[in-house]
C-alpha cells in the first residue's frame, strides 16, 4: 500500500529535472505518472462504500485498506498532502478524475469507479462508431461513453485554468499530462485522442493561438485493456502503456472479438512489447473466471507496476 505522503515523495523528488516537454518514452517519467495514476484511488465517494459486492474489484491495495476502514478523503485534503494548490475533480458513476498541477505540468489522472469495474460488462462486444476522416474506428462502448461524459466539464475546467493563468500574466506553458491504470488507462487513452482531434486547446472557449497557455503532453497508462479495433488504437496511437506479461488485463477483450493492442507498449522494465499473439489470447473462460475471482489482482494492482518501474530504475 501506497499513502499519500509516499506518492508525493515519489513525484516531488526528481520531479524538475525530467523533461517534461519531450513526448517520448522515459521510464522515469512512467515511474512518476504510476504514482499520480493512484491518486484517484485515494478518493472514494460515498456512493462506492454501498457497493460493497465490487469493492473487491479495483485494483488497488491502497483503495481497499482506504474502503474497508471507510476512510473518504476529500479531494481538497489529498492536493494539500500533495504540496498542488490548483486542482479539480470530476466525478460520474463510472470515472473518477482528478486534476492536479505540480509546477508547470497539469496531470490528469483518472480510473474506473466500482460500477466500471463489472466485468460481464467489459467481456460484452458493444461496440460504439466515430467517423474518423473516410473511415469508421469502433471502441468499447463503456469506455467510449464513460469518457465523453467527462469530456465537457474537462473542458471547462481547463478553460478556467486558462483564463486564470492568462489574468495571471503566467508566461510560462503548462503541459497537460493524462493518465490512468487499467480500465481508467483506457479512458485516458481515449481521452487523448479526443483532446488531440479537436485540437487542443483551441477549442476553449478563452483561448486562441496567441494567449493560450495549455499545451497536449504525452499520455501514460498502466495494465490498459484494449479499448477499440485497430483504427480506434490508430488514432489514439501516442498513449505509451505499459504492461506486464504477468497481467492478463491487457489482453482483454480478445483480438478474435475485434479489438486490437495499442500501438505502443512497453515492459516495466522500458523495453518495447512488439505485441506478439500470445495462447493467453484464446483462454477467453479462464481469464473471466480468474477476474471474477480476484486471482490478477497481484499482477495487475497499481502497486505492482509501480514497484516493478521501480526496481528497473537506475
Amino acid at each position: 500500500m501506497t499513502n499519500i505522503n509516499e506518492i508525493s515523495t515519489i513525484i516531488h523528488r526528481n520531479f524538475t529535472r525530467m523533461a517534461w516537454e519531450k513526448d517520448k518514452f522515459d521510464l522515469e517519467k512512467s515511474y512518476i505518472c504510476s504514482a499520480i495514476a493512484e491518486i484517484p484511488y485515494h478518493r472514494i465517494p460515498e456512493f462506492e462504500l454501498s457497493q460493497a459486492d465490487r469493492a473487491n474489484m479495483i485494483p488497488c491495495a491502497s483503495y481497499n485498506d482506504l474502503y474497508t476502514r471507510r476512510i473518504i478523503q476529500t479531494t481538497q485534503e489529498i492536493s494539500s498532502r500533495l504540496d498542488s494548490p490548483r486542482y479539480f475533480s470530476i466525478e460520474t458513476n463510472f470515472a473518477i478524475l482528478l486534476g492536479i498541477k505540480i509546477h508547470n505540468v497539469l496531470f490528469i489522472s483518472i480510473r474506473g469507479t466500482q460500477t466500471l469495474y463489472d466485468w460481464r460488462t467489459n467481456f460484452q462486444v458493444l461496440k460504439i462508431s466515430e467517423r474518423i476522416g473516410p473511415v469508421t474506428a469502433k471502441f468499447h462502448r463503456g469506455f467510449y461513453l464513460a469518457t465523453m461524459e467527462i469530456l465537457p466539464p474537462l473542458l471547462d475546467e481547463l478553460d478556467e485554468l486558462d483564463d486564470e493563468l492568462t489574468e495571471n500574466e503566467d508566461n510560462d506553458r503548462v503541459l497537460v499530462y493524462i493518465t490512468g491504470h487499467s480500465l481508467g488507462g483506457a479512458i485516458a487513452s481515449i481521452l487523448h485522442g479526443q483532446l488531440r482531434s479537436i485540437q487542443f486547446p483551441y477549442q476553449l472557449r478563452s483561448s486562441n493561438i496567441l494567449r493560450s497557455r495549455l499545451t497536449l503532453g504525452s499520455c501514460y497508462t498502466f495494465g490498459m485493456p484494449r479499448f477499440g479495433d485497430r483504427l480506434a488504437a490508430a488514432k489514439n496511437h501516442r498513449p505509451f502503456n505499459v504492461k506486464s506479461n504477468l497481467d492478463i488485463v491487457p489482453r482483454i477483450p480478445p483480438k478474435w472479438l475485434g479489438f486490437a493492442d495499442s500501438l505502443n507498449n512497453f515492459h516495466p522494465d522500458g523495453t518495447r512489447d512488439y505485441q506478439r499473439s500470445s495462447v493467453l489470447d484464446f483462454n477467453f473462460l479462464r481469464w473471466f473466471k480468474m477476474i471474477k475471482s480476484g486471482q490478477i489482482k497481484r499482477n495487475h494492482s497499481i502497486e505492482q507496476y509501480q514497484q516493478s518501474i521501480h526496481s528497473h530504475l537506475k
